[in-house]
């Protein structure tokens, strides 16, 4: 089994987008959080929005493992 474990890309959309490239080669994306860049002049309730986008796409690649870890608003993220 082939497995990609990512963290850390704090709404870096130039990494999702090599995620996204990268996924179909793998069996299973882990994702550690830190989604989201609370510090960053974009609104977090519009990064929400953007990664919720990304996450959905991925899933449609390949399986998705989330681990999300205390951060403010990555738990924003599963709330439907």
């Amino acid at each position: 089994m082939r497995c990609l474990v990512v963290a850390d890309l704090h709404y870096s959309l130039p990494q999702f987008d090599w995620l996204l490239s990268a996924a179909p080669q793998f069996d299973v994306v882990i994702f550690a959080g830190d989604a989201l860049d609370i510090g960053s002049s974009v609104d977090f309730r519009a990064q929400i929005v953007v990664v919720k986008k990304y996450l959905a796409l991925l899933s449609g690649l390949t399986r998705v493992i989330l681990s999300l870890r205390p951060h403010p608003g990555d738990s924003l993220l599963w709330k439907s």
